[in-house]
């Protein structure tokens, strides 16, 4: 699995970009897929805290003069056998 909004701030990552982006850079942000897991509590995060998490991403990326771009979550591949439709995953 990849990496979720959580994830990624309680690993460092964000940490680490926000040592390194400089003003006039672009961050593109793009989570939801694997925040919705919630038999993944590492990095499941429920709708609340998805938007603070977001938030923490937005306020460190302007503090530093670089401007966020929020990206919209990638679809799941999660098919109704019985109905042969997508489930609707977020």
């Amino acid at each position: 699995g990849g990496r979720s909004s959580k994830s990624f701030i309680f690993e460092g990552r964000l940490d680490e970009i926000l040592r390194l982006i400089r003003p006039g850079d672009y961050l593109f942000v793009q989570f939801g897929h694997n925040d919705a897991t919630i038999s993944v509590p590492d990095r499941y995060a429920s709708p609340a805290d998805y938007k603070n998490y977001l938030k923490t991403y937005i306020d460190g990326v302007q503090q530093r003069g670089a401007t966020p771009i929020l990206v919209t979550p990638m679809g799941r591949r999660d098919f109704n056998a019985d109905t042969g439709k997508f489930n609707v995953s977020f």
